[in-house]
């Protein structure tokens, strides 16, 4: 724990990441109930209303379109950060992204488990784009146990909040998980950092020439 609360601080805005955080999350849930609102839609065009409920379908359909939610929120929130160098949409737009403690560039392997695994599965429950997940985790395997996983993930999601605002580092949970960094791509120290990085990877590739 004292390891945790000694790191090296990061001078990254708090605000810029919950600003960051608003929009993706905002997108990420449209995204998510997007395939249910179009089939819903393609079967009943009549309907002008359309509850985000998987409910509303019968097997296997109701697993058909939970799969296919699934998809867009991968899509979304593993793929695009991956093609675009660790930045989704709202990243984007208060020019932040995700890296490794060294700043180096994530993997795919490290971009699931923290996108996925970690802030869906395990803190997801205020997450609105996991809410088709829970809705199959209730169909599959009954309210009371839904119940549960969803007020375990609650605590779980207090504890990233607390850990987010209290560390010098500003990681959450799933970042101390995954051992990664929310930084500022206009920040010096990121622009510092890179150089750094730059200089090591020229120094190990002129090891292995010799």
């Amino acid at each position: 724990m004292k390891k945790i609360f000694n790191k090296k601080a990061n001078p990254t805005s708090l605000i810029k990441r919950v600003i960051a955080y608003g929009i993706d999350w905002y997108l990420g849930a449209a995204l998510a109930s997007l395939p249910l609102m179009v089939i819903y839609y393609t079967m009943h065009d009549h309907i002008k209303v359309i509850p985000n409920q998987i409910a509303l379908f019968e097997y296997p359909v109701n697993i058909i379109v939970a799969l296919l939610c699934f998809i867009v929120i991968f899509f979304y929130y593993v793929f695009i950060p991956y093609k675009y160098d660790g930045q989704t949409l709202g990243k984007k737009l208060m020019k932040l992204k995700i890296v490794n403690e060294d700043y180096s560039a994530l993997s795919k392997k490290t971009l699931v488990i923290r996108q996925v695994v970690m802030m869906m599965l395990v803190e997801g429950s205020i997450y609105a784009s996991t809410a088709t997940f829970h809705q199959l985790l209730r169909l599959l395997s009954g309210a009371t146990f839904t119940k549960i996983y969803t007020i375990v993930g609650l605590i779980l999601t207090i504890l990233s909040v607390v850990l987010l605002v209290l560390t010098k580092s500003h990681q959450s949970l799933h970042d101390l998980v995954c051992h990664t960094l929310v930084v500022d791509i206009s920040s010096r120290e990121y622009k510092n950092q890179l150089i750094q990085l730059q200089k090591e990877k020229k120094r190990m590739k002129n090891c292995i020439s010799c």
